[in-house]
């Protein structure tokens, strides 16, 4: 992804609320794009950091999940 073409995504994502972001936030979970989530949001660090930990809770689920297989 170009600097440009992030650019642009932030832009975009900017557009939307607060709720479409955290839900964005969590289908992504990528921590990188969990800090750019956060910073488009105007909430507390707190929110950030739980939903961070949610964001890894929820991986580990799901690799728990399929590990079991």
């Amino acid at each position: 992804m170009t600097a440009s073409e992030a650019l642009q995504l932030y832009s975009r994502m900017r557009t939307l609320n607060m709720n479409k972001i955290l839900q964005l936030c969590y289908s992504l979970g990528a921590e990188v794009l969990l800090a750019l989530c956060c910073t488009l949001m105007t909430q507390s660090i707190t929110l950030c950091l739980s939903a961070y930990v949610d964001s890894i809770t929820h991986t580990t689920k799901l690799v728990d999940r399929y590990d079991k297989k």
